[in-house]
């Protein structure tokens, strides 16, 4: 591209590009060092024109926190949406997390004399229930 033999860039060439780079996507295409500065991407809708470069990242990664406002209640719904599935995501490996804790626990336990085994025991297995539960609750 710099070198002038090509004006476009896909998106697959951009993401594959990144990847080599072992870089997320965003640094390419925004100066994330300039956070405050103002979006200068061509061909873009007039609605980029207001957006920082930092408003940009979080609305690219769909960040919930982001200062972009959200123009409308199906975009509100899409963001809630992505949240709940990124929470979800992180449930799902604290569960792992936790059943390989127990099976560890499960084979020491024959070994490990310890009265303070049984309070650990209790505590991982109140923290399974407390994750299922939630698992529970944004997958229905």
């Amino acid at each position: 591209m710099e070198a002038g033999r090509k004006s476009e860039l896909t998106v697959s060439q951009l993401l594959n590009i990144a990847l080599a780079l072992r870089i997320p996507p965003v640094y390419l295409l925004a100066p994330l060092g300039l956070p405050e500065s103002k979006l200068d991407l061509a061909n873009l809708s007039p609605d980029f024109e207001s957006m920082t470069v930092v408003e940009f990242e979080a609305w690219l990664s769909g960040n919930t926190t982001s200062t972009h406002q959200l123009s409308s209640a199906a975009e509100h719904r899409d963001r809630n949406q992505l949240a709940a599935l990124r929470e979800l995501f992180v449930q799902r490996q604290e569960r792992e997390r936790i059943y390989r804790a127990l099976d560890l626990e499960e084979e020491l336990a024959p070994r490990t004399v310890d009265s303070e085994l049984g309070d650990f025991q209790a505590l991982v297995r109140s923290r399974l229930r407390t994750t299922d539960k939630r698992i529970a609750e944004l997958t229905s």
